[in-house]
């Protein structure tokens, strides 16, 4: 069976999560090598009332050890930012990058920014989760781990 997506709606932007399989992939009769898989996050922009611009969402793919990343630092009372260059050690390096940046709001909510700078644009999305919505948030992703690591 495979995960099902979640959905955040908000004014101005939506958010979506989705689950990237590990891979596998055979070094040997004896040793099979397994990839750990990726949260993929959505961020959309609004379109109108009630209307998401999926087609112009940013996207980042959030690793199980960034997932844990995010937490400890909510129990630690502390911002998260990753930063990630798609291209990284490549001839495009630099070319295109991605920082997501999570921190507690002073209504006690929680902030998701994605940014994404391509073509010497920078693209912002930001939504804010109320703390019940981040529950959910927190246990869908704390659970997916296990399965992002291939040990369910």
């Amino acid at each position: 069976m495979r995960p099902a997506e979640h959905c955040w709606y908000k004014g101005k932007a939506a958010m979506r999560i989705k689950l990237i399989a590990p891979t596998e992939k055979k070094v040997s009769d004896d040793f099979t090598a397994t990839t750990p898989g990726a949260l993929l996050l959505e961020l959309a922009p609004s379109a109108g009332t009630r209307k998401y611009n999926w087609e112009n969402k940013n996207t980042i793919a959030i690793s199980p050890q960034e997932l844990a990343i995010i937490e400890y630092n909510r129990l630690a009372g502390k911002e998260t930012k990753l930063f990630h260059d798609p291209n990284m050690k490549g001839e495009k390096q630099g070319q295109v990058t991605k920082s997501l940046y999570v921190k507690l709001t002073e209504s006690n909510g929680f902030a998701f920014t994605l940014s994404v700078k391509a073509n010497g644009k920078t693209n912002n999305v930001s939504i804010v989760l109320s703390q019940e919505e981040y529950f959910l948030f927190r246990e869908l992703t704390l659970a997916a781990i296990p399965y992002l690591y291939a040990w369910t």
